[in-house]
């Protein structure tokens, strides 16, 4: 619809006025260039027609200049909003990558981290980052391994069906399944769960496994999530102890990693909800693929 049903009251108040004005300035001008008896009308030319000609003409100023300021500061507005939004979008981000970085550091210096410790110390930063989904443990497990882990976890090691559901991975030679996950609540099905199942995931894994650094996904349906909802998940290497002087050019060295879980569409809608525009819209794309606007 063009008009929304709240719209046609004030609309309808809108056009009547502009009719009114118009009719009432330009018929004057008619009357007094093309009115019968031209005697009675021709005296009015200067007493109504040029009096009113100049006063439309100010008017016309009038209006085209205010006009061009509210142009202005319309513009003004939405870079203002623009900038806002893209500063704390970028301040989010780095949040994350942050927290990823600072996990990384944390397990490239410690050994054998159990359940409770990794709880203790994600604890703080999840309070600090209000913005991350879950931080996260993911071990590197070979198939010889696989029996052992699944042993002393309890569990098998799940990937997602056809149907969306949970079934036990097949037989591949690596896996990389959520270990730890914090917070545990909102995220009790992730654990056990093989992120290397998606192709997605695992081009991330490569990178951030080949480079050393933290990578990113594209903008991925989250296994914790089942409301559509997208989000982002940021991953960071560990290697084993020993290897860093070849680790950025040998997957093999590597002994899992960290990750950020960023859910996007949500962070984005509190961004947008602070702005002060209310009628600013954002789309945001990747590769032609739209995942929130």
């Amino acid at each position: 619809d063009v008009l929304t049903p709240a719209d046609i009251g004030i609309t309808w108040t809108r056009w009547w006025i502009g009719d009114t004005v118009g009719v009432l300035v330009f018929s004057p001008l008619v009357f007094c260039l093309f009115a019968n008896p031209r005697e009675l009308w021709n005296q009015r030319i200067y007493s109504v027609g040029i009096p009113l000609s100049i006063l439309v003409v100010v008017a016309f100023i009038a209006f085209h200049f205010s006009n061009n300021q509210e142009m202005v500061f319309a513009e003004k507005q939405f870079l203002d909003n623009n900038n806002r939004f893209m500063d704390e979008l970028r301040h989010t981000v780095s949040s994350h990558v942050e927290a990823t970085y600072e996990l990384k550091e944390y397990f490239d210096t410690m050994d054998n981290i159990r359940a409770e410790i990794f709880a203790t110390y994600t604890r703080p930063k999840l309070l600090r980052h209000s913005g991350i989904q879950a931080l996260e443990w993911i071990p590197m497990v070979t198939a010889g391994q696989r029996p052992g882990y699944e042993t002393a976890v309890g569990k098998p090691i799940r990937v997602k069906g056809t149907g969306g559901e949970l079934i036990t991975a097949p037989d591949k030679p690596f896996y990389l399944p959520i270990h730890y996950v914090e917070p545990y609540a909102g995220n009790e099905n992730t654990p056990g769960f093989d992120i290397s199942y998606r192709p997605s995931i695992l081009e991330a894994v490569i990178t951030a496994c080949t480079s050393g650094t933290v990578s990113v996904t594209d903008p991925i349906n989250l296994i914790q999530d089942d409301t559509g909802k997208v989000g982002i998940v940021f991953y960071a290497p560990v290697y084993k102890k020993g290897t860093a002087s070849v680790a950025q050019t040998d997957c093999s060295n590597l002994s899992g990693l960290v990750a950020s879980v960023f859910r996007i569409e949500d962070e984005l809608t509190q961004l947008m909800e602070s702005m002060p525009d209310p009628g600013t819209t954002v789309s945001i794309s990747n590769q032609g693929r739209v995942f929130y606007s």
